[in-house]
């Protein structure tokens, strides 16, 4: 995945969608990380069919209605028919009272997306970290995952999507961190009574007194 991390907005999620007559539609979700509304942009979808292990590259741009926070678009494609993903190669930003920010092929990263833990591993983190979190946090000496998926550059102290602080994200929520106290959760032992007939016995005895005092009060 190629991604520029000076770009102001960024592809969150989509979904697609496919008809019986070969139309794939996508609905993009983007997020502004900006200060300013987004008036529009430029960008190419490159549409993927990874059981084909093709791609299609086709331009697109918008105008968002609302660009202050996050915003839905529409995408779609008829010369694609098994295309099961996408990225977004944005090339110029018009935000409102700036200049257009334009994209700078030598500050491109090719960027492999981390993948999404699956059953209990990924219900812990949601658990710890919240419904966004889609995977472990990852560093190298260049670059830091957020737990939300977004890829940030190591000396950036807080995640540009999430605004989660990365040292609390390495501290609460990596793997090995989630899956050792989920550990100690399992050990703890929990004190259960096993009636034994000595112990069967004095209950009886215990609740035969318990009774006659309470016959001799009421005479």
């Amino acid at each position: 995945m190629l991604m520029d991390l000076s770009c102001p907005i960024e592809l969150v999620s989509y979904d697609i969608t496919h008809d019986d007559v070969g139309n794939t539609r996508a609905y993009l979700l983007l997020s502004n990380l900006a200060r300013r509304r987004v008036l529009g942009f430029d960008a190419v979808i490159r549409w993927k069919d990874h059981a084909a292990g093709t791609h299609l590259d086709m331009p697109y741009s918008a105008q968002p209605k609302d660009g202050s926070a996050r915003f839905h678009l529409p995408a779609s494609t008829s010369d694609m028919p098994g295309a099961d993903g996408l990225e977004i190669i944005f090339h110029q930003v018009r935000l409102e009272g700036e200049a257009p920010w334009d994209a700078d092929p030598a500050r491109l990263i090719d960027w492999e997306e981390p993948k999404e833990p699956s059953g209990v591993a990924l219900d812990r983190l949601q658990q710890a970290a919240g419904d966004d979190a889609v995977c472990f946090p990852q560093e190298d000496e260049h670059y830091w995952t957020c737990v939300c998926g977004r890829l940030n550059e190591q000396g950036q102290a807080k995640c540009a999507r999430c605004v989660r602080s990365k040292r609390m994200v390495f501290q609460k929520y990596r793997r090995e961190a989630l899956l050792s106290r989920s550990a100690r959760r399992k050990k703890r032992t929990v004190w259960r009574f096993h009636p034994t007939p000595l112990s069967v016995v004095l209950l009886c005895a215990l609740a035969g007194g318990l009774i006659f005092l309470l016959l001799w009060t009421l005479l």
